[in-house]
């Protein structure tokens, strides 16, 4: 138990040092032109609004918390385009975003809050 959790600790501070290292980069090219848009669409919770993300964006769900199992399955649910690739395990998610799919969750969740208030 203790050897899992050292290696997903250790897996994830290497993937945040890489996700650093490719927003570094992507900066250093982007800096002659006028936009600098994120190379990640990074949210911690999962209700957080993704709508400054853009569709296709690489989206990386890192919790304040982790090893709850089912999370990243929801976010995977909620959020990732299933015609690539999803990475995951109880203290993460890295995907491409489906904005589609994380609208029509929106909607849904708006109706059904409108139908429990009536």
């Amino acid at each position: 138990m203790k050897k899992l959790m050292l290696f997903a600790v250790c897996s994830s501070l290497i993937l945040s040092s890489c996700f650093e290292s490719v927003k570094k980069e992507s900066r250093n090219e982007n800096q002659e032109s006028k936009e600098d848009k994120p190379v990640l669409c990074v949210i911690k919770n999962v209700d957080e609004d993704v709508s400054q993300c853009e569709d296709g964006q690489l989206l990386v769900f890192l919790p304040r918390s982790w090893g709850n199992d089912q999370l990243p399955i929801e976010v995977a649910a909620l959020y990732c385009d299933f015609d690539h690739s999803v990475v995951y395990n109880n203290g993460g998610v890295v995907c491409k975003l489906d904005k589609k799919r994380w609208k029509k969750f929106v909607e849904r969740a708006k109706k059904n809050q409108q139908n429990q208030q009536k």
